[in-house]
């Protein structure tokens, strides 16, 4: 009977400690899950603050169009990808839910009046008119 007991002890104390790892180890990743719910928010704000100083945050989507081909069309033009990803970096937010087809709906509207527009290499570039 003493054998007995003394397995059962020993089976006890061992599913004891795997306990008390497991509750360290609980431990841990909650506090790894804690730090990324910490760095997820700390990035949420950079990028609230870094886009609320850009150039674009307070223009329309036709000042902002016509500025960035203005900056970045002067000398081989640019896209209309290109110029969305530059509105998006410098702070514009978009109001639709299709932003870069409103982009190019926008250039393809100046390029009737402030704009020129050529098809280079099978790409349609836009450059400010001179």
């Amino acid at each position: 009977m003493p054998d007995k007991q003394d397995k059962l002890e020993l089976l006890k104390s061992k599913y004891l400690e795997r306990i008390r790892q497991t509750e360290r180890d609980l431990t841990e990743l909650k506090q790894k899950v804690l730090l990324i719910e910490e760095l997820e928010t700390e990035s949420e704000s950079l990028d609230v603050n870094s886009a609320s100083a850009g150039a674009y945050r307070m223009l329309g989507l036709t000042e902002a169009v016509l500025d960035a081909v203005q900056l970045l069309g002067s000398q081989t033009g640019v896209s209309s990808g290109q110029v969305a990803k530059h509105l998006l970096k410098e702070g514009f937010k978009p109001k639709g839910k299709n932003f870069n087809v409103s982009v190019g709906t926008t250039l393809k509207r100046l390029a009737k009046s402030k704009i020129t527009t050529e098809l280079k290499d099978g790409r349609r570039l836009y450059m400010p008119k001179k």
